[in-house]
């Protein structure tokens, strides 16, 4: 008998070798498989003809099928991958073949019993080169392994029936039940149908090669015998062992649900509602689930709170799920972070078996791994995200609303610092002339006259009219002490004010001017009871508080008069210091200033700015519309008045408005080193800081500014808007009509419709236009979204990349011009 040189070692080496990477393979792909394929084990039952070629052997196989023998067997197999598998098979029966007209003599080999077993790795050729798909019924695969083959075999002569050799069931023989042992590598191919999801049948041609020339009892020739079967199976999904099969097996029909569908931010919060249907007779009574949702994004990913539910026979945390099925919901609430505006929701499941432990809500996914039966269920994706259209809010005043060069001082669209400058302003002059006790004739020497200098302020009012301004008017007022009959101190006080008018008729006399020309106001105010209680209060002296209250006690002239006569010793100081004073006639000349008329200031300001005043300066910069020369002479007002900061803030508003907005922070933040407490900066700087999309200082340049008492509502609103809080932003902005934030906050709080409408009237600008495209999308109206997005893109081509990720437009991701549009 010739010797084998295959060793048992030496095959269970190479055995070891071909299963291994088989192994890895199927345990990594599983990682990456469809979400409807579940790993799975199965019992295989086959039988069918067997064929013989060796050495004894001469006919083709068709020839033989009258002769071919029976074997049938076994095979226990998991599915790793819908590509890859691994299989145990053990077959038996029997092989014959016939060797015929070889010198008149035929012969026949017979091997019977024939015992093999082998380990073989399947591939599924279908799934191996097209996707996955579990309602797919047709498959073709092959398979090839390694295992050992034993038999007992008679080499005959069929005419004699003598016997020219034998092999097996000898004394001595090392295999099993004392039958020849050696290995060989089965390999073939298989065609099956899925009848459904438990059977499957199936047509195998399996090859085995032995690793000997003597299976037939003949040695010489075929270096290798072979033996084939043409068989039929019948596969039987058994499941995953261990109470988790079923639930492996029928996981795609568990139903998950987000609502919505994709999901938006709402100020730094985004929220989604996450449930889901049990079917009938799916979850094990012994079995728990965790479903744990993550946010994934970029290379990111934000794991969320799981959800337990367990079988009727489990405790412990978790929502219970019957035979009958069930339901069950959770809210979720995360922060957004950047990058998660193209992200998308995924679940990772776990099916496990308790084994009479409570489940604990706390355990991690390792914890659960080492201590149970578990089985991690495909991942599946829940939706997609985010929706950020609540942050795209606007502080460029000209992009805000058409009116908003027209209302650019205003605390919506930038505020100008006021110039200071008054187009008219009245300059006086006065001068008091003091009389005598009962007494209306002017007398120049009398003391109070004197010492007052009485006769050089009239000498000065003279001046001041010979300067030849534009009177306003003239106010002569005159007054009698409170002393004597209150009839007598009326007429004299008229009295006086005819003596003041005679001292102004000399004055006009003297510079040659008209007083008939001016308005005089004269009128005799009679006692001076005011006065004569202000001179009370400022005076030293001792009873004054007395006096006061008789004064404001006694209402009767008459009577308050002679109580304040009656204390006696208190009347001299009053008669001699208090009385004086009150006994007099003022000559107040009010004047208009001279001024450049509004034609002569705008030019000096662009021609001659040097000889003009601050305040006529920043008023001059109103008198131009072309906003470049306002710019100019606000920047000239800065060069003249350094430390001016109205002329700063001006021109950083200039800048502002022209979309320089460095050049504007930068003059914005000098007027506010200048004055830190003038609103006007403060709410510019508000303004340029959202410009810029740092919202946290914006809203607290807002808060100082509506502290120095400006009206920050409109940009606090717009705040609130990347807030989330959309219903307060609307309140805070409901004066306001034709404006692009308005408009958003319509929309991202649910009223598109009247949003549309809000746009409509707005400046055109990019982001009209493509919050206008979002609008279309949101109304499932194509053409209004494609149009829009179009200008949107050609206005600021930087939309392109916005568009591509943004999932207000997720339904028109796939489609040939929408693709065309953002590449």
């Amino acid at each position: 008998m010739k010797k084998s040189n295959f060793t048992i070692k030496g095959t269970a080496m190479i055995l070891m070798l071909l299963l291994v990477p088989v192994l890895f393979y199927g345990q990594d792909n599983n990682k990456e498989q469809s979400t409807s394929f579940s790993r799975h084990w199965y019992i295989s039952l086959n039988g069918g003809i067997s064929q013989f070629w060796g050495d004894v052997q001469t006919q083709q196989p068709w020839e033989k099928i009258s002769d071919d023998k029976f074997m049938g067997g076994i095979a226990i197999g998991h599915q790793f991958s819908p590509v890859l598998g691994l299989r145990g098979n053990v077959q038996y029966g029997s092989v014959y073949s016939l060797k015929e007209n070889e010198a008149a003599v035929d012969y026949e080999m017979e091997a019977s019993p024939l015992l093999d077993y082998s380990i073989q790795a399947t591939i599924s050729l279908v799934n191996l080169f097209a996707d996955y798909n579990p309602e797919r019924k047709l498959d073709f695969y092959g398979f090839a392994g390694l295992g050992f083959s034993n038999w007992e075999t008679e080499w005959r002569n069929k005419n004699t029936g003598g016997v020219n050799g034998h092999n097996g069931n000898e004394e001595g023989t090392d295999g099993l039940f004392n039958l020849t042992t050696e290995g060989y590598i089965p390999a073939g191919a298989g065609l099956s149908y899925k009848l459904n999801d438990t059977f499957t049948l199936g047509l195998e041609q399996l090859w085995n090669g032995v690793n000997t020339d003597i299976l037939d009892a003949k040695a010489g020739g075929f270096d290798y015998d072979i033996y084939s079967n043409t068989r039929l199976n019948l596969k039987i999904n058994v499941g995953q062992f261990g109470g988790l099969g079923k639930m492996v097996r029928n996981f795609d029909q568990v139903d998950y649900n987000v609502e919505p569908e994709v999901v938006e931010r709402h100020g730094d919060k985004v929220e989604f509602t996450f449930s889901g249907n049990i079917p009938e007779n799916y979850f094990s009574s012994n079995a728990a689930m965790k479903l744990k949702p993550k946010v994934v994004y970029q290379e990111e990913s934000k794991g969320l709170e799981p959800v337990f539910l367990r079988g009727e026979d489990v405790s412990g945390d978790g929502k219970i799920i019957t035979s009958d099925g069930g339901t069950f919901s959770k809210d979720y609430s995360y922060r957004f972070k950047e990058g998660m505006e193209d992200a998308e929701i995924k679940i990772e499941s776990m099916a496990f078996l308790p084994k009479g432990n409570p489940v604990n809500e706390d355990a991690t996914d390792s914890n659960i791994k080492e201590n149970y039966k578990a089985e991690v269920l495909p991942e599946r994706k829940l939706a997609d995200g985010t929706i950020i259209t609540g942050q795209r809010i606007v502080f460029e005043p000209s992009k805000v609303s058409n009116k908003a060069m027209e209302k650019a001082n205003s605390p919506e669209y930038g505020l100008l610092a006021k110039h200071g400058y008054e187009k008219e302003t009245i300059i006086s002059d006065k001068a008091t002339v003091y009389f005598k006790i009962n007494l209306a004739y002017l007398n120049w020497r009398l003391p109070l006259n004197v010492n007052r200098n009485a006769k050089e302020d009239v000498d000065k009012l003279k001046q001041f009219l010979d300067k030849g301004w534009k009177i306003k008017n003239i106010e002569m007022n005159a007054w009698a002490s409170p002393e004597g009959p209150v009839d007598f101190n009326s007429e004299l006080s008229k009295d006086r004010a005819e003596t003041g008018m005679e001292i102004l008729e000399g004055l006009f006399d003297e510079l040659d001017r008209d007083l008939e020309d001016v308005t005089v106001d004269k009128q005799s105010k009679g006692e001076d009871w005011n006065g004569f209680m202000e001179a009370v209060e400022k005076s030293d002296i001792e009873d004054k508080d007395i006096i006061l209250n008789v004064v404001r006690s006694q209402p009767d002239l008459k009577k308050r008069e002679q109580e304040i006569r009656n204390m006696s010793v208190v009347y001299k100081e009053v008669e001699e210091k208090i009385l004086p004073p009150l006994r007099r006639v003022e000559m107040k000349v009010n004047s208009y200033e001279p001024k450049h008329s509004d034609e002569e200031m705008a030019q000096m300001a662009m021609d001659d700015a040097e000889s003009l005043e601050k305040n006529e300066l920043l008023y001059a910069a109103t008198l131009h519309d072309d906003i470049d020369k306002k710019l100019e002479i606000y920047n000239k007002a800065k060069e003249l008045f350094p430390e001016c900061a109205r002329a700063y803030n001006n021109a950083g508003h200039i800048y502002m408005m022209k979309g320089e907005y460095d050049k504007a922070e930068t003059d914005l933040q000098k007027a506010e080193n200048i004055a830190p407490k003038h609103g006007g900066v403060l709410n510019n700087l508000g303004i340029i800081k959202g410009i810029e999309g740092n919202w946290d200082e914006a809203e607290e340049y807002f808060t100082k500014a509506k502290e120095q008492g400006v009206n920050t509502s409109y940009y606090m609103g717009v705040l609130n808007i990347a807030n989330g809080k959309y219903d307060k932003a609307l309140q805070q902005m409901k004066r306001k009509d034709c404006d692009y934030n308005v408009a958003l906050a319509q929309l991202v709080s649910g009223d598109t419709d009247k949003a549309v409408s809000t746009l409509e009237c707005i400046p055109e600008s990019a982001e009209k236009h493509y919050l206008m495209a979002v609008a279309g999308a949101r109304q499932d109206n194509k053409d209004m979204a494609f149009d829009n997005l179009v200008k949107a893109v050609k206005a600021d081509s930087s939309y392109k990349e916005k568009a591509k990720t943004d999932k207000e437009f997720i339904d028109y991701f796939d489609m040939p011009d929408f693709k065309s549009l953002v590449e």
